[in-house]
Formats: structure tokens, sequence, C-alpha cells
């Protein structure tokens, strides 16, 4: 809970300061909970329409698209901003808030659209060709200490049933034992 805690802090963070690099550029420096709620659902507005990442190596300054999701946890952590500032806005509910709520459910369907929110670094199972080809190039095997490593923890993946970074997470010293069976075999329970 405390990792999750320094991460959702994190992200506030993260996305209060592009938030605030975004006003700069408008000209406006106070902060959010210091403007009237008309005129931040303007600027909540309109960085819906306009925001990219910002891309530190180019002339440009603007790079990539956000994903949909990003843009519906910024609104998030500019909510939590305003809440640890004392601000009774609700930007997810008040009505002052309607017109930058729509832009963001616009904005979000556009980028679906354009292929963005599909999710393309989510894990999915290898298949036996991609298997075949990690142990045939070396990566996985008995060839040096490195590749059985590999070898035997991906084995292990597989047969425990770990699929996800909580479950390995969770694991702890005790949770896996050595035992022996009848005819003195030791493995792992």
């Amino acid at each position: 809970q405390d990792i999750r805690a320094k991460e959702t802090q994190y992200n506030t963070t993260s996305h209060m300061n592009r938030l605030k690099s975004f006003m700069l550029d408008m000209n406006e420096t106070r902060e959010i909970w210091e403007i009237a709620p008309n005129d931040l659902d303007r600027i909540f507005s309109q960085f819906f329409m306009k925001a990219k990442k910002i891309n530190k190596s180019s002339i440009n300054k603007l790079g990539e698209l956000y994903q949909p999701d990003t843009l519906s946890n910024m609104r998030n952590a500019w909510q939590r901003a305003l809440e640890e500032n004392g601000s009774k806005v609700n930007i997810n509910r008040d009505a002052e808030f309607c017109q930058s709520r729509k832009v963001l459910a616009e904005r979000r369907k556009q980028l679906t659209k354009q292929g963005l929110g599909n999710k393309p670094l989510a894990t999915r199972p290898l298949n036996d060709e991609e298997v075949q080809k990690l142990f045939s190039t070396g990566y996985f095997g008995l060839s040096n200490p490195l590749s059985l490593q590999r070898a035997v923890w991906w084995k292990m993946t597989i047969n425990f049933g770990y699929r996800a970074r909580e479950e390995a997470r969770k694991l702890k010293f005790g949770d896996i034992k050595l035992a022996i069976d009848e005819n003195g075999i030791k493995y792992l329970e």
C-alpha cells in the first residue's frame, strides 16, 4: 500500500507539472486551486484538445499523443491536487466542468479511433514458435548459466501459474519449499 501511495503521489506531481507547463504557454501562472471554476474548465478543455507528450530531445518540444487512459488519469491527479490544497471544487462532478468532461470524452473517442488505447504493451502468452526461438537462439537453454537461469525462471513461472507482477511481488520466502519424494528425489513444492 505504501508503494501505491508513492506511485500515486509521483503521478499527481508529474501530471500537475505537465499541466503547469501547458498553462505557462498560455501565460497562466496561478495554481489551479486559485483559478475560478469556469476559467479552469476552459484551461482543462484546451489541454485535452491540444495536449501531447513533451519530447525534450526535439526542437519542436511536443511529441506523441497521450493514451486515452492517461488523459483520464491526469484529470484524476488534478482533482487530487485540488483536494490536497483545500479546494471544494470537483472537476469530475461539478456543473462548471461539464465542457471539459465533454471535450475529454470526445478526445478519448478520437484517440481510440486512431488506434491508441488498445493496450499495446499488454502482456500476452508466448506461442510455441516464440518459445522454440528462445531455445534455438540460446536465450533459454543449458549452454551457459544465464540462459539456464532464464529457462528455469520461465519454466517455474509457467508451472506455478504466475502471470502478473503482483503475484510475483507477493511471493515470499517459505511459499516454496524444497521437498523430497519417496525415492529421495528433491523437488520444489
